[in-house]
């Protein structure tokens, strides 16, 4: 009960990101999951005015950790991951996690994203969301993207770049046990309810995710410079939403390395 106390506590502090602590947790994970390979595709990932768009969601964003951690690493400036409001504020085991790699975690409202782009920090949005942690799909890498385009937006208006995050491998980790009706599934999606009962290996080894057969490569895409527009329009929210995903698409094309797994974007 201490123990779990303590957790709670620690949660909702801004913790220091000591680098053995980081190392520990992050070399534990990596070997759970057959090991990690992170590319950075351009040098202009020490801009901390940049929002990262991180794909896909899959059960547990496994690789969101490594991604913001390892960017941290390099520039000494944390990033903050907005999750949903619920996980922000009832979860304090994956914020004390989060936090002991180099991450903080804000509420996904826009009043709280947009107090941490005021100050010219960078932040990061799982881009799909409960959608595609609920539509996480064996075969393929599923990403919800044709229609999600608030934070190009957001960037626009506030004069950020736009930096394509991709995880591959996320996806083969864990697959959900509840088979849920489509109409469930809607009404998860829209009260942001995690339905999910993440399973591995198996059923009775659900703990331990299945092991990519390449492991996890997490490719850090070329920033995409948007103008600072305070009031944009349609056509230019489509126009670099379009860029946006022509550059997601080119990453998956160029560095898939399971060229069996079709990417769906939806």
């Amino acid at each position: 009960m201490l123990y779990v106390a303590s957790i709670a506590i620690l949660g909702y502090l801004r913790l220091p990101c000591f680098k053995a602590i980081r190392q520990f947790m992050l070399d534990g994970i990596a070997i759970g999951v057959g090991g990690v390979t992170i590319i950075q595709t351009s040098k202009s990932v020490n801009s901390q005015q940049t929002l990262y768009g991180i794909h896909p969601h899959g059960l547990t964003s496994t690789g969101t950790g490594f991604a913001l951690s390892e960017i941290e690493s390099q520039t000494g400036v944390r990033v903050s991951l907005a999750v949903a409001p619920l996980l922000r504020w009832t979860n304090p085991i994956m914020r004390f996690v989060m936090a002991s790699v180099g991450v903080d975690l804000i509420s996904s409202d826009r009043s709280e994203l947009v107090s941490v782009m005021d100050k010219r920090m960078p932040v990061g949005i799982v881009v799909g969301g409960f959608d595609e942690m609920l539509n996480t799909k064996p075969d393929r890498d599923t990403i919800f993207l044709k229609n999600r385009k608030g934070f190009i937006k957001l960037a626009l208006r506030k004069g950020y770049s736009v930096t394509p995050v991709y995880c591959f491998g996320e996806c083969i980790l864990y697959q959900n046990a509840l088979k849920l009706p489509s109409w469930v599934t809607r009404i998860c999606v829209r009260y942001k309810i995690p339905a999910v009962v993440p399973i591995g290996k198996s059923f009775f080894d659900f703990a331990m995710p299945n092991v990519p057969s390449k492991g996890m490569l997490i490719v850090i895409g070329p920033p995409l410079e948007l103008p600072r527009i305070e009031k944009p329009t349609r056509e230019e929210i489509d126009i670099a939403h379009t860029k946006y995903m022509q550059t997601v698409s080119e990453l998956y094309r160029q560095y898939n390395p399971y060229p069996d797994r079709p990417l769906e974007i939806i």
